[in-house]
């Protein structure tokens, strides 16, 4: 009796650890997510997701898997990548809506990129890996320059046989793919690399966090167009690229010379992932929970589609559909001409 009286005892003095549902865990992702960023202007439609582990049946052109934010989608060959705050990379098979692949990693990754059909680029703490979807395999494809002082990698943009990766450091390196050789480095000092992407005549644009600049990879030599305006995406056509900022704003830029042709105006919040379509038309995702569609050659919006939660991502899969990610961790397929949703029955005549 004395040894029972004695478990009992201290049976009542061990703390209990409450276990966090997963409805909860990605809700309290959502909100790390704004926190972290404080140039962004939480949308007051944000609601606490639904808990992940019930029965509800999902709906038709939504891809669900993840756990929290998606940060970036890329598409290739019926497939897409997705990238989220839960420390994985999805890839989905569109004609069936499902998972084929997982890549787990110890940090979110930024960036994801098709490398060709079968293999995808991504950065996993301070390397370039290309996974081999066929072979199940991930090789390392480069390092960062000894003297880097880096930790992690931002963000990352490959073309033709160059690649640039930005790191924590604040410093960006540019090298050859086929011979993972040196080409040049670039600093930005005081500003947080947000996004890279490669202009034609060897030139480097940086979305930084109080500019956009421009570097020549070859010369070195540097201009900023852009200045004030925190710059969180990028994207490029064959005639034009655009910068997306904090207020909500886009700017269309003439590469040839850096001069700014138009200003895109219509999102009440950051406006944070940008994607052509065509050369003429494209997609913005925001903060104020709506993508957006726009018609380049008169600048003016074209289409509105609202979304329960913050628009986080989206890329183009053909000239036709789109896809769009959320802080919801959903991933939606929409019909870029009648601006609603695909449903199963005719998704595949979209990706064929």
């Amino acid at each position: 009796m004395k040894h029972l009286f004695l478990l009992f005892f201290i049976l009542l003095h061990i703390p209990i650890k409450a276990v966090e549902s997963p409805s909860k865990k990605r809700a309290r992702d959502i909100c790390k997510f704004f926190t972290k960023r404080p140039y962004l202007k939480q949308p007051s439609s944000l609601k606490i997701p639904y808990n992940a582990d019930s029965k509800e049946k999902r709906m038709s052109g939504e891809l669900e898997g993840h756990q929290s934010t998606i940060i970036t989608l890329a598409y290739a060959a019926g497939q897409l990548a997705s990238t989220s705050y839960d420390k994985t990379i999805r890839i989905w098979d569109l004609a069936t809506q499902r998972t084929t692949h997982i890549v787990q990693s110890n940090k979110p990754s930024n960036n994801i990129h098709f490398f060709n059909e079968h293999c995808i680029m991504l950065a996993k703490n301070t390397k370039i890996k290309v996974k081999d979807l066929r072979m199940k395999t991930i090789v390392p494809l480069l390092c960062p320059p000894t003297q880097s002082t880096a930790t992690n990698i931002d963000t990352f943009s490959c073309h033709t046989n160059n690649i640039a990766v930005g790191y924590n450091d604040r410093s960006i390196t540019c090298f050859d793919i086929r011979t993972s050789s040196f080409i040049r480095n670039f600093f930005t000092g005081q500003h947080d690399i947000n996004a890279l992407t490669w202009l034609s005549g060897n030139k480097l644009a940086a979305g930084l966090s109080s500019k956009l600049k421009i570097w020549d990879i070859i010369s070195g030599n540097s201009e900023t167009p852009l200045k004030g305006r925190w710059v969180n995406a990028l994207a490029v056509a064959s005639t034009t690229f655009v910068s997306a900022t904090d207020d909500g704003t886009i700017s269309v830029w003439n590469p040839s010379n850096m001069e700014c042709s138009a200003t895109l105006e219509g999102h009440t919040a950051s406006t944070g992932a940008v994607a052509y379509i065509n050369d003429t038309t494209l997609a913005s995702a925001s903060d104020d929970a709506t993508l957006c569609t726009w018609d380049l050659a008169t600048n003016l919006k074209t289409g509105v589609i609202n979304h329960e939660y913050a628009v986080t991502a989206v890329t183009s899969v053909n000239p036709l559909m789109i896809a769009s990610g959320a802080s919801d961790a959903k991933i939606r397929l929409w019909d870029i001409h009648k601006q609603q949703g695909l449903d199963s029955i005719n998704i595949t005549d979209y990706i064929q």
